[in-house]
Parts: structure tokens; C-alpha cells; sequence
């Protein structure tokens, strides 16, 4: 949890808000999620924390601007795709990596 809270803070991910500032506002809570990290051979390596907003309790156009909002991810036949183009036709070697905090560092 304390490696979590440096990372976003290091970041500039949040900032508190005091509940005068809300006017009237309802100000979303938070909440942890756990979850164990296995090794390749399946043993537990370690523990990973992360600090979630409770989103249900937003109210549209009140907390958010529905059509200001852009999640874009890749569909995984999309992701399969450009592997095995990579592998098989291209003959590239493909790698993957697991980059702590990668969502923190994204310009939007």
C-alpha cells in the first residue's frame, strides 16, 4: 500500500480535495483491492495493492461529461492478431513486460 500511495503521489495522480470545496457535490470514496501475484511456476511471489475510486456513486453530468469520456483498449483478437503476425510471418520475437504503475504515467 505504501509503495501504491508513492507512486501516485510521485505522479500527481490525486489531490485532496476539502469537502467545503464540493459545494453540494457528492465526492467519491475509495477503497483498496488486494491481489496475489504468482510466479511462472505458480508459488506466490508477492502481494499487490491498488487504490480504486468507487465510480458506481458517480452521477452522469453531475460527476462526469459522458461524452468527454475515452477509454480506448485493444480487443484481444486485435492483440492476437498482431502477435502471431509478429511471430509466424514477420519471424520477430515477441516480449512482455509488466511495468509498475504504467495508467499513472499516461498523459491523460
Amino acid at each position: 500500500m505504501d509503495e501504491e500511495m508513492a507512486s501516485m503521489s510521485s505522479f500527481g495522480v490525486y489531490q485532496r480535495v476539502p469537502i467545503s470545496v464540493a459545494n453540494g457535490r457528492q465526492i467519491l470514496g475509495c477503497r483498496w483491492v488486494y491481489k496475489r501475484k504468482p510466479d511462472k511456476d505458480g508459488s506466490l511471489c508477492r502481494y499487490c495493492a491498488r487504490l480504486v475510486a468507487q465510480g458506481y456513486r458517480q452521477k452522469e453530468w453531475d460527476s462526469f461529461n459522458p461524452d468527454e469520456i475515452s477509454s480506448p483498449v485493444v480487443h484481444k483478437d486485435t492483440l492476437r492478431l498482431f502477435m502471431t503476425t509478429a511471430a509466424a510471418a514477420l519471424s520477430l520475437r515477441v516480449f512482455s513486460a509488466d511495468v509498475k504503475a504504467a495508467f499513472l504515467q499516461s498523459p491523460f
